[in-house]
């Protein structure tokens, strides 16, 4: 720990932790600013490798563990992850144009390992490009064989050092989990505006960069040009945040006529790196023009016109709704359920995402269905867990108030406290407006509160119970966790320590730690093929251990063992009475005895027979057929 001549007392608190752990050593120095800072723990490291954190950041419980156990099995030199972003509690936070508060995640696909020139230029193919020195683990012989240091006295020193660290990498792998969480506070380096700093800083380390390069000719060509457009970008970005003053301050000018020889060398020619060394006010119409988001307006204008022409010809056609395009594979695989359903029973429909749904909400026009059947997929995003959604269908269902609407099988969930019972009053008034309505719950508790509020309620399992994929001539090998992170986790520190130690005593290192939730988006045309993907993965694995009910409902329909832990929702052991009689599906409430469980369960691949579960959508299927007359 580096206390960079601190004067909020937090220097006391790291000293309380340096006397109380062994493992933390306190190193006090007068105020240089992050660079020197992290130059001093660089001086004084002494382990095989190196990991940074931010101070008002924090990892993940399992995060050095599992990176330092995959390096050193793989001989690796440095690991990318991803991070989670959440915002301060400061009420009076303010957004900025380089703040990404979203998290960062790896949507691209890498190879097992790469070299660090090949991962960073994939990493900008895939829009995947993180400079955040947080974001990756390092050998650190890397560092010190290379005498790499952080330039000191400049913001966005990330930027160099990532470029200058990775291009010594001969063996770079990308995790896609999220190990990171990035603090965004009022008052941070990155949300002080100092933009003048910010603009010397991005002018020099693309100087350096260039310096860089030109002693290292590995370097991939195309990976330093986008690096130069990046880096005088964002001196334009901060040069628009400038007053007519600063813009004035020969500091500044010297910055633009230093790089602009740089953007020559590299050949980037963007009508807006043109416009401004031609013409500054021009310069800035045009920034005016792509600030109004033209593209996203007339994209989401064709989706209205698509819809506007589509009822039209067909009065009778069904929209089928809030379909997913986020990386949530269990929501795919139950559209690719529901769209199997549908052409089994010759139903016409179009699909409409909850990404189109929410450009259309944009333009106000979420009532241009209305008189035509929607059918919303299903799923678990009602209630107010995932409030953006409820949001979402709230509207949609207000919005088209001569609409049938059909809501495929769902689980409703409602927190048990002040917020959560006046949500669930307002959604109660949102269903019951509407005299067309059929709710299908996936489990018993979200019929009892849909049918409490006086809405025509039905039941029908989770539509991904309706695929078949289980294959019994594949070899299978090892376990795979799917647990989830998100706010319906349960689990705690102390249960997943006992979880993968009981694990490693059955399973030893053939552990792969996992996820139904994968980093990229998962646009409609590929959801099929990642859906199968994914599939493969939990079919070449012994055992599933999973909190997650897709984990579950995957692990059955491949006919995979599964052992299952509890989790905040009751729709997955709600949903378990389906198929209550599969006896390769067991669950557990105490981590300490899965291999006792695993022991007296089927090993080896199984037969999912799903004649029976077919049998509870039959009143489904009529109310589906009933849409279309």
């Amino acid at each position: 720990m580096v206390n960079d001549g601190s004067t909020d007392g937090s220097d006391k608190i790291a000293a309380g932790y340096a006397e109380k752990y062994p493992d933390f050593r306190l190193i006090s120095r007068s105020n240089g600013g992050l660079s020197a800072a992290r130059n001093t723990g660089l001086e004084a490291a002494c382990g095989e490798y190196v990991c940074f954190l931010d101070s008002d950041d924090y990892l993940a419980d399992n995060a050095l563990e599992l990176l330092y156990s995959k390096a050193t099995d793989e001989e690796l030199d440095q690991i990318r992850f991803g991070a989670d972003a959440f915002i301060d509690s400061d009420s009076d936070f303010e957004y900025s144009s380089d703040i990404n508060t979203d998290g960062y995640v790896y949507r691209g696909r890498y190879p097992d390992v790469c070299s660090g020139a090949e991962f960073y230029r994939l990493a900008i193919e895939n829009a995947d490009y993180y400079p955040c020195v947080y974001l990756f683990f390092i050998k650190r012989s890397i560092i010190e064989d290379n005498d790499l240091r952080f330039y000191e006295g400049i913001l966005h020193e990330d930027e160099l050092f990532n470029l200058q660290a990775t291009s010594f990498c001969g063996r770079v792998a990308v995790l896609y989990e999220k190990l990171y969480f990035r603090r965004f506070r009022t008052g941070s380096i990155v949300t002080t505006p100092n933009h003048l700093l910010k603009l010397r800083s991005m002018c020099i380390s693309a100087e350096e960069a260039d310096k860089f390069a030109d002693s290292h000719p590995a370097v991939d060509f195309q990976s330093l040009k986008w690096l130069n457009w990046y880096f005088f970008l964002f001196m334009l970005l901060h040069w628009e945040n400038l007053t007519p003053q600063e813009r004035k301050l020969p500091e500044v000018k010297d910055c633009f006529i230093r790089i602009r020889p740089l953007i020559k060398k590299y050949g980037n020619s963007h009508l807006s790196f043109k416009l401004f060394y031609f013409c500054k006010p021009l310069y800035l119409f045009y920034k005016k023009l792509r600030n109004l988001q033209i593209c996203r307006k007339m994209k989401t204008a064709s989706i209205i016109r698509k819809i506007r022409f589509r009822k039209s010809v067909d009065p009778h056609l069904v929209f089928f709704v809030m379909t997913p395009v986020h990386g949530n594979i269990g929501d795919h695989a139950i559209a690719v359920a529901e769209h199997k359903l549908f052409s089994s029973l010759g139903l016409k429909y179009y699909e409409v995402t909850d990404e189109m749904l929410s450009m259309i909400k944009e333009k106000d026009a979420l009532g241009i269905f209305n008189g035509n059947p929607i059918v919303f997929s299903g799923g678990g995003y009602l209630g107010s867990l995932w409030f953006r959604e409820e949001l979402l269908v709230r509207q949609l269902i207000v919005s088209n108030p001569e609409s049938t609407v059909l809501i495929m099988p769902a689980t409703v969930y409602f927190e048990d406290n002040d917020k959560g019972a006046c949500e669930l009053k307002k959604s109660s008034d949102v269903f019951c407006s509407n005299k067309f309505i059929k709710f299908y719950a996936r489990e018993h508790t979200s019929y009892e509160i849909i049918a409490g509020m006086g809405v025509n309620t039905g039941m029908a399992p989770d539509m991904a119970l309706f695929l078949k994929a289980d294959d019994t001539s594949g070899h299978r090998s090892g376990c795979i966790t799917l647990l989830r992170s998100d706010c319906e986790k349960t689990r705690t520190y102390e249960s997943d320590k006992k979880l993968f130690e009981t694990l490693r005593s059955v399973f030893g290192d053939n552990i792969t730690v996992s996820d139904t939730v994968v980093s990229h988006m998962i646009p409609v045309e590929n959801r099929e093929e990642e859906v199968d993907f994914f599939l493969k993965r939990i079919r070449n694995s012994e055992l599933v251990i999973t909190d997650r009910l897709h984990g579950l409902i995957l692990s059955v329909v491949t006919g995979t063992p599964c052992i299952v832990l509890d989790s905040k929702s009751y729709k997955l052991k709600g949903s378990l009475e389906w198929i209550k009689d599969i006896d390769y599906i067991r669950i557990c409430d105490d981590p300490e005895k899965i291999a006792e469980i695993y022991d007296d369960m089927p090993h080896g691949s199984q037969i999912y027979d799903n004649t029976k579960v077919l049998e509870f959508y039959s009143e489904l299927k009529e109310d589906i057929m009933r849409l279309a007359e």
